[in-house]
Parts: C-alpha cells; structure tokens; sequence
C-alpha cells in the first residue's frame, strides 16, 4: 500500500506540472499580439497662399461672352482648356475665332458688376482687327443711312453773308469729352513694387496718372512711356492696402 501511495503521489505531481505549464502557455499566448504598425503622418495640406497661374488662351474660339462695366469678358477654348479674358468693349460673337493682344495674368479677380470672382483672367489690350472690324462695319452703316440735310444756319455759315447781314446765332459748342484721356508718357514722380508688379504715378502738363506693370525697374524723377493697356476703376490692391480711382493695367514700357 504504501508503494502504490508513492506512485499515486507522484503522478499526482506530474499531472500537477503539467496543468501548471499549460496555463502558464495558455496565459502567454493570450498576451501576444500584433507587432503595433507606425503611426501613419497626415500629408500636410496644400498651400493656399498662392494661386496657381494658368497661362493665358490668346487665340480661340468665343464659347461664351458677357459686357460689364467699360469691359467685355471672353471665355475662350482650345484644344480642349478654356481660360477668361477681359478686353476693352468689344462686339465679340460665340462661335467666331478670335486673336487676343497679349497683356497682364491676374489671380483672384473679383468684378463686383458680376458678383464672380476669377481665378485666373488676363486684361487684354484688345482684339487683334477689332479696329477695322468696327470700322468697316461704321462705313457700311454710314453708307446705307439717308444722306442728312444740313441745318440752314450751317449753309449759312458755309455761304458767303451779303453786306449788312445781320450775325447769325452762334452755335452750341461740342460737350466737352467726359474725363481727361491716361498719360502715357511722363515723369515718374512715385513709384513701388507689390504682389509682382510695380506701381508708377506719371506726370505730364500737371495731370498725374497711376499705372501698373510687370515688376520693372524705375526710378523717380526720370521720364518713362508705357504701353497703351486696360484703364480699372476703383482698383483695390491688396499688397499695397490701398484702392486707387483709376489705374492702367500696361503691358510694360515701351521700347
């Protein structure tokens, strides 16, 4: 009896052992787990302090067009991209091909006569035969209208008065032009560099004139031409915290 109390004690430790190392792996292999992965960065947003510059379309095709203050706005397509212009008013049609004289990219334009703000539009000149276009088109008009009869003071004033003719009323002058035409061509009498472009007061027989260039050299005091360009009314210039009545958008100086 008593051997067979030893080999019962003895497997009693076995088994014993044997649970304790199960549990022990069994308490392992609940911890384990899956190696923890990197954290993943978020990709740092794009920066929205500039806005890309597209370049212009300067020949195309008309797809849409509208008038709005002194300009006429011109989306214009090709090969498949379309991109806003601004040029003086200009009878333009959609449809027709047109050519673009080339001037200044603006971004973030907004045109309070259109509540729409643009995120690229170029100023233009013009319209390359804009001139003659409509200049063809007053001729042909001008030549299908009756031939108008002078008034009789104006043959009066043509003829000869015999003598003692009493004077003929004096007629009512021309209405003088509204507003005084851009100088052009003047002395520089202040000039500074904002947002790519540099901003030139000209002076010529006391009448000063703001305009804006691409970014150029310019000193005060020295006589300067620049090119004919787009005149904007109420410019409002974000770099140079300031709104200037009237400004000319010119290509550059002229050579």
């Amino acid at each position: 009896m008593k051997r067979n109390a030893n080999f019962l004690a003895a497997g009693l430790t076995v088994a014993v052992a044997v649970a304790t190392v199960s549990g022990c792996a069994g308490t392992g292999t609940a911890r384990m787990s899956e190696p923890a992965r990197p954290a993943v960065q978020p990709k740092a947003p794009a920066s929205a302090s500039q806005t890309k510059i597209e370049p212009p379309i300067l020949a195309g095709k008309v797809v849409e067009t509208m008038n709005a203050g002194s300009y006429t706005y011109i989306s214009l397509e090709k090969d498949g991209r379309r991109a806003w212009s601004a040029v003086p008013n200009t009878e333009v049609t959609v449809g027709e091909d047109i050519i673009l004289i080339p001037g200044i990219d603006m971004v973030d334009f907004k045109s309070t006569i259109l509540k729409r703000t643009f995120d690229n539009i170029h100023f233009s000149a013009g319209v390359q035969g804009a001139a003659a276009k409509a200049a063809e088109k007053a001729a042909a008009a001008k030549a299908a209208a009756p031939a108008v009869q002078p008034s009789a003071p104006a043959l009066a004033a043509d003829a000869k008065l015999p003598p003692n003719h009493p004077a003929l009323p004096k007629q009512d002058a021309a209405p003088a032009t509204q507003g005084a035409q851009p100088v052009l061509s003047g002395k520089v009498v202040e000039a500074m560099d904002a947002g790519g472009y540099t901003y030139i007061c000209l002076e010529k027989d006391g009448q000063k004139t703001w305009a804006a260039i691409p970014e150029a050299e310019v000193k005060v005091g020295s006589d300067l031409t620049i090119q004919a360009g787009n005149i904007m009314p109420f410019f409002a210039s974000k770099s140079l915290k300031r709104s200037f009545e009237n400004i000319i958008f010119s290509p550059g100086i002229a050579k």
